[in-house]
């Protein structure tokens, strides 16, 4: 082939989304992404941008060239808009060839004049040809709709751009000059905080220790802005957030491996889309929980024992410090921090035994949050309040009563400053001068503050004080009693009983929320009780708020014992549940920036989301319901119905588990004496799908945006397709085709001899893209993987049942929708509740089945009409089952548990993971108890079925499937065989010989591939992997090989030797 028809074949294949597959040892060419034109241009776009972390769009002509430049220079996530798929297609193949594509850049389309993002999502938009055509396409508006407040666009065009001036003075009146050099015209345009969004920039919100925020913003309905990692930290964990940055100090204690990397570890991400933005270590002995960080747009104070650090909020650098004074005692270190007005106040005591970094192993459940009560002479106490100018370090004045002060006590408001000396005084400062307003010594008031509550030792570093300019009150985590006190006179206005510790002091709308006896709400000048507004307040989660809303974690009303994220609506009355995630301890959930905050549990949750996400207001996301222009399905050839010949057999594993019963069965044989014929290794490790194979080929797509085709009997890889987002469930093969649902929010077909698109179908109405785990992703991805079943294609896109789930089904040859369900996600539509999507489909009882997660699960559909099955959901809960997997166990049954959807992999924590539960696919939700908890469900068929645990391999037989369900110990009798060498099994496969297994040994420090005998259980071949194996990760080809995916990418094929 001449070097024209080369070059010619490869842009075709480029144009239409297939690349192809290089040799590992292939010689370098000259790397078009790195010519010096495109070098200077990117330079001069991130100089003006003044960015190195978050999130980058690139638009116009050459931009995967500039995206390519820009990610080898920054840190920065960048993402490609082109116009259509094939001009996308073309430039995913140049990020791949620079070897950047699916890790640190992506590409998605959409249609001129709109961007397919979240609104304030995107750190900076570049722009390197922004001629007068390419400005014509988009309105400045739109632009900086996408943009968060601070963030940027950076446009050049090469020629003299007058027209760069009026673009941008289009965007809300802006003038933004423009400059030129000798590269072209440029011109910056920032976007502007809006109106009514605020900062969460203490502990406790403020200074004054009342958790509510000003933010005007953060209102319901609302829709998922980002979801993010870390998924664990450190405990105890508190967060403050400011200019656009979330910052969290993660404690001195852990109670299993995953949260090690951020014990006593200070970091930053963006409030917006959850880029990690940088980490330093916390002072030696730092106690999170009092107030001892405080942010600014400006700057980060964080005090480090004599001295208070000044942070730069962007990088985490030190700028300068702040050395504390010497107290009466001779002591001078920092115990607690405040700033208002421009000023930083702070409370020093002598130095003490800090924090002890504690790092165990446990089992499950949280550690206690450590020592320092802050009381009379205990740790934590002061004995001299300062205020300081922290620019000139100007000592402003001191105050130094004659009993140590309690930290937790301290707040202001108003211009003044309260605190409680144990047993001695409540005083009240001015707090531009320091001057004493007023001393409480009485007795009956100090006796009524210092009552402890015998359950208090879990909140012994949380604030007991709250204050106003009207009153000072004390109480909430770890008191007895609410007091309030005249912010006047300090004259006693009332005092209340109380009796539960775990609700906080919170002030909203001039009421007070106390614990007497469970979460009261009392007027707050007379502590008259004006409701008890049936709240299931639990654990040490706070209480928090926003102008119309508290927050806490728990259920609703009171006598429905639950689990989750509960909104109360403070003018109707009425309370919203989110059993998808919930709160985590200390922080509860913090409103700031516009967004409703989540940040990572530092202990265990039982939800079916973890790590850090934010929800955003949903009332400007396409307010009238339209669909955004652009037809859903989008054919990528002529005729869909012509594919290359493809040799698949019935002996073949063309979908996840095999079939869509996800049997795990294969009527092929195993040979004995399985040994390692080939293994596959990526360029770069990813997390992969479970393999797929058909047609002698092997299909593992994964979080990297691809999906690949590797030869099955060499291990040579055929083609591969690249992706618009991640794909995380494995691909189905029908009839010559493939099928995957990707991130993107598309449902995928090609032609699986060669990879060449067919046609995709967008799943939801508009395109909304947001961050998932550090991946561009549509709010509405399709993580259910495809089913196909009679010439359909089944799929659900969607992540939480908030949002909306889309479950449809297309013709498999056209992609034409047979019918769409977009209201299962909202079964309750006053509460938004119902399903999600959050694992992979079956079919059984003549009904597709979802992993639906906590609120639903498992989520049943009319095959026929789409129509869903289930009840609208109660409000208690979670009542249903967050694991991934579903099976139509038997035939007649269906299971679901497992492994969460999103989750980083920690066999160790094996009991968090959800039990399989099992209900009748006839009697829908007929649930039968818990049966078992493992990493793989049953495989069943050719009359026996196979139970994987923590423990050893059982095998029965199938006519004991109705007795295992019913009395699990009567069916223990009619055990076939039990395998002790293999434990902690994480994927199966059954043959008409032989079961297929890969786990670990009984001492867990080793991975194999085992083959036992059907019959007995005897060990026909053992093979050692040679990392970890994927949860899931095995099939059986149509020619007895056994292939294993292991955690990182490779992939391993055991044959007949």
């Amino acid at each position: 082939m001449s070097v024209s028809a080369r070059t010619a074949g490869l842009l075709l294949a480029l144009s239409v989304g297939l690349c192809p597959v290089r040799a590992h040892s292939a010689p370098a060419e000259p790397d078009p992404t790195e010519r010096p034109e495109t070098v200077s241009l990117v330079e001069g776009l991130l100089r003006r941008a003044a960015l190195d972390r978050g999130v980058c769009v690139v638009l116009g002509e050459n931009a995967a060239a500039l995206a390519a430049a820009v990610a080898r220079r920054t840190r920065l996530l960048v993402e490609v808009v082109e116009a259509d798929f094939r001009t996308a297609a073309a430039s995913r193949g140049v990020l791949d060839a620079a070897g950047l594509y699916g890790t640190r850049v992506t590409v998605t389309t959409s249609p001129p004049g709109r961007l397919p993002y979240a609104d304030n999502l995107i750190d900076a938009v570049l722009c390197g040809s922004a001629s007068p055509a390419a400005l014509g396409t988009i309105r400045a508006e739109e632009v900086l709709r996408v943009l968060r407040p601070g963030g940027c666009v950076v446009l050049r065009n090469a020629a003299p751009a007058d027209g760069l001036a009026a673009w941008a003075g289009d965007a809300q009146g802006q003038q933004a000059p423009v400059e030129r050099d000798a590269l072209g015209s440029w011109v910056r345009l920032g976007k502007p905080v809006p109106a009514g969004a605020a900062d969460w920039t203490h502990w406790q919100h403020g200074p004054d220790n009342n958790p509510v925020s000003r933010d005007l913003l953060v209102k319901p309905p609302f829709l998922t802005q980002f979801l993010a990692e870390p998924w664990f930290t450190a405990v105890p964990s508190v967060s403050v957030i400011s200019g656009g940055r979330q910052f969290r100090a993660s404690g001195h204690l852990t109670a299993h491996e995953r949260e090690r990397p951020y014990l006593n570890t200070l970091y930053a991400t963006s409030a917006y889309n959850g880029s990690p933005l940088w980490t330093r270590p916390l002072p030696e002995g730092f106690l999170t929980q009092p107030s001892l960080f405080v942010a600014t747009p400006e700057a980060l104070f964080l005090a480090d024992g004599r001295r208070c650090l000044v942070l730069d909020p962007a990088t985490g650098a030190q700028r300068g410090e702040i050395v504390a004074p010497n107290s009466p005692a001779d002591g001078g270190y920092w115990k607690w921090l405040a700033v208002e007005n421009g000023t930083l106040f702070g409370l020093v005591g002598n130095g003490e035994e800090g924090a002890r970094s504690v790092a165990r192993t446990r089992r499950r459940g949280a550690t206690e949050p450590g020592k320092g009560a802050g009381g009379a002479g205990g740790p934590g106490s002061g004995d001299l309040l300062a205020a300081i100018a922290p620019q000139t370090k100007q000592l402003r004045w001191t105050y130094a009563p004659q009993a140590p002060i309690a930290p937790r006590s301290l707040c202001m408001a108003a211009g003044r400053i309260f605190l409680h000396c144990e047993g001695v005084s409540v005083d009240c400062l001015d707090a531009k001068t320091g001057t004493r307003l007023w001393r409480n010594s009485d007795r009956r008031v100090l006796a009524g503050i210092s009552v402890p509550f015998a359950q208090g030792a879990a909140f012994q570093l949380s604030p007991y004080a709250l204050c106003t300019d009207k009153a000072v009150y004390f109480g909430g985590q770890g008191r007895r009693k609410v007091l309030a006190l005249s912010a006047t006179d300090g004259k006693l206005l009332w005092t209340v009983s109380g009796a539960d510790n775990a609700t906080n002091l919170v002030l909203v709308d001039g009421k007070l929320m106390g614990h007497v006896p469970s979460c009261t709400m009392l007027d707050a000048l007379t502590g008259v009780v004006v409701k008890d507004p049936g709240m299931q307040k639990q654990s040490c989660a706070r209480l928090t708020g926003c102008p119309g809303s508290l927050f806490y974690r728990g259920s609703f009303p009171k006598d429905k014992a639950g689990e989750g994220a509960v909104r109360y609506d403070l003018s109707t009355g009425k309370s919203e549940v989110s059993h998808a995630f919930r709160p985590p301890c200390n922080d509860g959930l913090l409103t700031a920036n516009g967004l409703l905050q989540v940040t990572p549990w530092d202990c265990d949750t039982n939800m079916q989301l973890v790590g850090a996400l934010a929800l955003a207001p949903a009332a400007t996301v396409n307010p009238r319901g339209e669909r955004i222009p652009g037809k859903p399905l989008e054919a990528l050839v002529a005729d869909p119905a012509e594919v290359a010949a493809f040799g698949g057999s019935p002996s073949d594993w063309p979908t996840y588990r095999h079939d869509s019963l996800r049997s795990c069965f294969s009527s092929v044989s195993v040979p004995r004496g399985l040994k390692q014929a080939w293994r596959w290794t990526p360029r770069q490790p990813f997390t992969p799908t479970p393999p797929v194979a058909a047609g002698g080929l092997v299909f593992v797509a994964g979080l990297d945006c691809r999906v690949r085709a590797l030869d099955a009997a060499t291990g040579e890889a055929r083609w591969q397709f690249l992706t618009g987002g991640p794909v995380r469930q494995p691909p189905t093969v029908w009839q010559g085709r493939l099928y995957f649902g990707c991130a993107d929010g598309y449902v995928y077909a090609l032609e699986a001899a060669t990879g060449r698109p067919l046609w995709r179908f967008r799943a939801a109405p508009w395109e909304r893209r947001i961050i998932v785990y550090g991946a561009p992703s549509a709010t509405w991805p399709v993580n259910s993987g495809v089913l196909v079943q009679e010439g359909t294609v089944y799929a659900a896109a969607g992540l939480i049942d908030n949002d909306g789930t889309y479950v449809l089904a297309l013709d498999a040859v056209t992609g034409k929708p047979k019918w769409q369900n977009a209201t299962s996600g909202h079964l309750d539509p006053e509460r938004r509740a119902g399903v999600s999507v959050q694992g992979d489909l079956t079919v059984a009882g003549g009904k597709l089945w979802l992993a639906g997660g906590n609120t639903t699960s498992p989520a049943g559909y009319d095959l026929a009409t789409g129509e869903c099955l289930n009840a609208p959901p109660g409000t208690a809960g979670p009542a249903a089952n967050r694991g991934r997997e579903v099976t139509g166990f038997l035939g007649k049954y269906v299971m679901v548990g497992g492994p969460r959807l999103f989750t980083q992999e920690d066999e160790s924590l094996l009991d968090w993971i959800a039990p399989y539960e099992i209900v009748s696919a006839d009697a829908h939700l007929t649930k039968s108890p818990a049966r078992f908890r493992g990493m793989a469900p049953p495989a069943f068929g050719n009359g026996a079925f196979v139970i994987a645990g923590k423990g050893p391999l059982v095998c029965l037989d199938t006519d004991a499937g109705d007795d295992w369900i019913a009395d699990p110990q009567r069916a223990a009798r009619r055990l076939r065989w039990k395998a002790d060498a293999l434990t902690n099994c994480v994927a199966l496969a059954l043959t008409t010989n032989a079961v297929v297994a890969v786990g670990t040994d009984g001492s867990g420090s080793s991975q194999f591939l085992q083959v036992l005998d059907l019959k007995d259980g005897r060990t026909l071949a053992s093979q050692t992997l040679p990392s970890p194996p994927l949860p899931g990760g095995l099939c059986v080809d149509g020619d007895g090989r056994a292939i294993a995916v292991l955690k990182q990418g490779a992939v391993v094929c055991y044959a007949s030797g």
